[in-house]
């Protein structure tokens, strides 16, 4: 299974959607974790962070939606018809 997390882009918002010991328990389990570069800046984690436990980091945020197969998101900053929702 591919899981995508990306950053959000309300500025305001600190948190990450993922930590770097998720993405360790989940590529355990066999899940491939894609996440967006820059995922974890507002936690004063880096990109290496979450490669040494698996990661893979990918800078294209659409290339990145691709290639999920669940995606951790909140659409409520996507425009509206951005999202096919079928």
């Amino acid at each position: 299974m591919n899981i995508v997390a990306i950053r959000d882009q309300n500025e305001l918002e600190k948190r990450s959607p993922i930590v770097p010991s998720s993405v360790k328990k989940l590529t355990d389990l066999g899940a491939t974790i894609y996440i967006e570069k820059g995922i974890g800046n507002t936690i004063d984690l880096n990109d290496k962070n979450y490669e040494e436990q698996g990661a893979k980091v990918i800078g294209d945020r659409k290339e990145l939606l691709e290639m999920g197969d669940l995606i951790d998101w909140n659409y409520a900053y996507f425009e509206v018809g951005s999202i096919n929702e079928n």
